[in-house]
């Protein structure tokens, strides 16, 4: 048998011969969003609401944005709003979404980024409905959001289907390799 995990690192003397893990740069996604906010402000002031700090992911997907806004807009304004409620309202916080995403409007920010499943699209919501152009991040949220559609200018995308795929072609035709893989990021 063989085994993929998605987004999954565990330790190196963990792994197995019959194990492969599909991980992303979230870096790079977050960039990516940051390198889009950061081109389309009109009002010089961005933010990302992202779920807890202390998930790896998040923490790196939202570092990444900060750098791709102050890379392409070198004096930006970058909020980077991180969640710390209770760990049973995790990726499910959609008060703390909604307020954060709202918030982020009143400090100035015209351009939303959010990562963290129902807590991110209650943010983009919330934004959107203040006025501001939003980017969603994991998957393009175009079809996950319908009712922010207009204010939906991209989505940093986390290409899971594309990696699956290659490892369980290279699986059937006896080219397993145990150990990490890197998929693919980009925007919608």
């Amino acid at each position: 048998l063989f085994f993929i995990g998605v987004q999954q690192s565990p330790e190196p003397e963990l792994l197995q011969d019959n194990y492969a893990t599909l991980e992303f740069h979230e870096e790079q996604s977050g960039f990516l969003a940051g390198a889009v906010a950061g081109l389309i402000t009109q009002s010089g002031r961005v933010a990302a609401v992202c779920e807890v700090e202390f998930i790896d992911s998040v923490r790196q997907t939202c570092a990444g944005f900060r750098s791709g806004a102050e890379y392409v807009n070198p004096g930006i304004d970058v909020d980077i709003f991180f969640r710390s409620g209770p760990e049973d309202l995790l990726f499910r916080d959609r008060a703390w979404g909604t307020a954060t995403g709202a918030r982020s409007i009143d400090l100035g920010a015209d351009v939303v980024f959010a990562v963290g499943e129902d807590t991110a699209d209650a943010a983009l919501e919330a934004a959107a409905k203040r006025g501001a152009v939003v980017i969603g991040a994991e998957t393009d949220q175009y079809s996950e959001l319908p009712e922010i559609g207009a204010a939906l200018v991209t989505s940093a995308i986390l290409d899971i289907r594309g990696g699956l795929l290659e490892l369980v072609q290279e699986t059937v035709e006896g080219r397993f390799l145990a150990g990490p893989h890197w998929g693919e990021v980009s925007l919608a």
